[in-house]
């Protein structure tokens, strides 16, 4: 997914980071259908109504990949 960043506000741009970074944890030919736009939209739900702070988005992240990527997890 390419997003001109040209007219972001800094949240959205965090958010732009945040999924950019983790999407990059996963080679190209391992990423399932539709991959970056499920993961966009898992990190769009996990940060609603969540402070915005770098490590917890990061940490939204990784819940949401585990979650496009169907990989079992305790925390919630």
């Amino acid at each position: 997914m390419n997003i001109q960043t040209g007219g972001l506000n800094p949240e959205d741009e965090l958010l732009k980071t945040v999924l950019d970074d983790t999407a990059a944890m996963v080679p190209q030919e391992q990423r399932p259908p539709d991959f970056e736009a499920r993961l966009a939209k898992r990190i769009l739900v996990g940060a609603t109504g969540r402070s915005r702070s770098l490590t917890n988005m990061q940490m939204i992240g990784l819940l949401a990949l585990a979650d496009v990527l169907r990989i079992p997890t305790t925390y919630r």
